[in-house]
Protein backbone atom coordinates (compact mmCIF):
# COMPACT_ATOMS: atom_id res chain seq x y z
CA UNK A 1 0.00 0.00 0.00
CA UNK A 2 1.25 3.51 -0.83
CA UNK A 3 0.42 4.83 2.65
CA UNK A 4 2.92 2.44 4.23
CA UNK A 5 5.65 3.83 1.99
CA UNK A 6 4.69 7.40 2.93
CA UNK A 7 4.77 6.58 6.63
CA UNK A 8 8.21 4.98 6.24
CA UNK A 9 9.48 8.11 4.49
CA UNK A 10 7.96 10.42 7.12
CA UNK A 11 9.44 8.32 9.92
CA UNK A 12 12.91 8.38 8.35
CA UNK A 13 12.79 12.14 7.70
CA UNK A 14 11.55 12.84 11.24
CA UNK A 15 14.37 10.78 12.73
CA UNK A 16 16.88 12.58 10.52
CA UNK A 17 15.52 16.01 11.50
CA UNK A 18 15.69 15.18 15.22
CA UNK A 19 19.24 13.88 14.78
CA UNK A 20 20.20 17.17 13.13
CA UNK A 21 18.59 19.15 15.97
CA UNK A 22 20.63 17.12 18.48
CA UNK A 23 23.81 17.99 16.58
CA UNK A 24 22.96 21.70 16.60
CA UNK A 25 22.17 21.61 20.33
CA UNK A 26 25.47 19.86 21.06
CA UNK A 27 27.34 22.71 19.34
CA UNK A 28 25.82 25.52 21.44
CA UNK A 29 28.36 26.85 23.95
CA UNK A 30 27.15 26.99 27.55
CA UNK A 31 27.56 30.77 27.64
CA UNK A 32 24.92 31.24 24.93
CA UNK A 33 21.98 29.44 26.55
CA UNK A 34 20.76 32.54 28.45
CA UNK A 35 21.49 35.05 25.65
CA UNK A 36 18.26 36.62 24.38
CA UNK A 37 17.07 36.49 20.78
CA UNK A 38 13.75 38.10 19.85
CA UNK A 39 13.01 38.68 23.54
CA UNK A 40 13.55 35.08 24.65
CA UNK A 41 16.61 33.22 25.92
CA UNK A 42 18.14 30.77 23.46
CA UNK A 43 17.13 27.77 25.56
CA UNK A 44 13.44 28.57 24.97
CA UNK A 45 13.96 28.63 21.20
CA UNK A 46 15.75 25.28 21.40
CA UNK A 47 13.01 23.83 23.61
CA UNK A 48 10.35 24.62 21.03
CA UNK A 49 12.50 23.57 18.07
CA UNK A 50 13.23 20.16 19.53
CA UNK A 51 9.71 18.93 20.14
CA UNK A 52 9.16 20.52 23.54
CA UNK A 53 11.88 19.21 25.73
CA UNK A 54 15.36 18.10 24.87
CA UNK A 55 17.07 16.17 27.61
Amino acid sequence: MVQEKYSDIIKEQTNRALWEVENVIACIPDAMWEKEYCGMPLWKHVYHMSGCGYE
